[in-house]
Order: C-alpha cells, then structure tokens, then sequence
C-alpha cells in the first residue's frame, strides 16, 4: 500500500507523518479513528525527509493483512474457543440451563484475555520492520 502524507515531526531515525484518509481508508475503521479527516503516525524516514516534505510512504499489504488478523483474527479465536469451551464444560457440570450464559461470558473474556496478550506484545509486533510504515522518497520539500 502506498500512501502520501506531510512529515510534521521528526523523531530518532522515524517521521511523524500525516495522511489524509481516502475513501477506502475510511470504510476499513480498523484504525478506529472514526470521522477524522487525517490520520498521524510514525514511519521508518528511509529518505531523510524533514519537516514539511510531502512523502510517498509503503507498508507491505501483506503485513497490513497480518496485523489485521492479529487485531481481529486472534480476539474472534479465542471468544469461539472460550465459549465453546466453557459450554462443554456447562454442560459437563450439569448447568444446561445456564450454559448459553456462562460461555457468553466465557467468550467475552477470552477475547479480553486475548487483547491483554496483544498489548503485552504490542512492542514486539511494532518493532518488527514489516509492520511499520516506511519513507521511500520525497516528491517535495
């Protein structure tokens, strides 16, 4: 995916960069950053862009796939897992009829469980070169 954004910011090696959010972009949500018109972020400045440049930024649409699945995929798993689990268990322990109850809750936790994991490992999906945005080249100072 390539983007073209503003640099406002420079920091340690990365550019605080802003894009405008195009239609497709806004339809996602997975940023959930609701109407805004622009959004701010941190990229690799690869070019040596400075403050007020307009810059051509790339992220690997695969990459952007994955930290969707991380996102999305890994919560849904484990709120299937954790209800479907703890209906069995429900089940087992003969409280059929509150079974459909307790695995809601079940899931719900899981999947809190499982965004708690995510945030624990937040540093090391973000320090990953394939996750984050980079700076190809300056179309203009």
């Amino acid at each position: 995916m390539r983007e073209i954004g503003e640099v406002i910011g420079i920091e340690k090696g990365y550019a605080k960069v802003r894009i405008k959010r195009t239609e497709a972009c806004a339809r996602c949500g997975a940023c959930n950053i609701g109407q805004a018109k622009s959004i701010d972020f941190l990229a690799k400045n690869m070019a040596s862009a400075k403050i007020g440049d307009k810059v051509e930024i790339e992220t690997q649409t695969n990459n952007v796939l994955k930290a969707s699945f991380i996102m999305y995929g890994i919560p849904l798993l484990f709120f299937l897992i954790g209800t479907l689990l703890a209906y069995f268990i429900a089940n087992q322990l003969g409280m059929i009829q509150w079974n459909n109850l307790i695995s809601f809750i079940a899931g719900i936790i899981w999947t809190l469980v499982s965004y708690l994991l995510i945030k624990k490992n937040e540093n090391k999906f973000s320090q990953d070169a394939g996750y984050q945005a980079v700076i190809n080249k300056i179309i203009r100072s």
